[in-house]
């Protein structure tokens, strides 16, 4: 009959570890009894349960990853993403371009986008992932030409508003 260890073993030298199993006649047949009842082994051919000292294993739950990538400028930077964020980047990038164009149009979250931008081979994904993020930091507002500053007086805005007066 063969066994499987359930609890650390070792016999005659050899070492068994939880889940092994043991070949036919390497358990004197007068020690099988006392294994079994001790919960060391099991019948191979039976289910065992596992003893009753040892805790189930518990699930580590990760709710947010964090991202190296790198920024334009060539820095390095992190992004947090919560899993839907992570699960969102990846159906973007395995859509067709148009179809990823305008999903994200609809994105509201920027580390998503930062994401896409940094990831995305796609000239064009890259573009609407860049232009979604800046109009979100803006508050709806494009500003990317003066990289989100207010024009200074005596700027090409205030030349066209003097030149609209005359």
């Amino acid at each position: 009959m063969s066994y499987v260890c359930t609890k650390a073993l070792r016999i005659s030298g050899v070492d068994y570890a939880p889940g092994d199993a043991i070949p036919d006649g390497a358990i004197r047949p007068e020690r099988v009894r006392a294994l079994k009842t001790s919960g060391f082994i099991g019948e191979l051919t039976e289910e065992v349960a596992p003893p009753a000292d040892k805790k189930p294993e518990e699930k580590v739950v990760i709710e947010q990853v964090t991202v190296p990538v790198k920024a334009e400028d060539g820095r390095e930077m992190e992004v947090s993403l919560v899993l839907s964020g992570v699960v969102k980047v990846f159906e973007v990038m395995q859509m067709p371009e148009e179809d990823a164009v305008k999903e994200i149009a609809g994105i509201e979250d920027e580390n998503i986008l930062i994401t896409i931008h940094a990831t995305e081979s796609r000239e064009a994904v890259k573009a609407a992932a860049k232009s979604r993020a800046v109009e979100l930091s803006t508050g709806g507002e494009k500003k990317a030409a003066t990289g989100g500053k207010k024009p200074t007086k005596g700027s090409a805005k205030d030349a066209d508003k003097d030149t609209e007066k005359k």
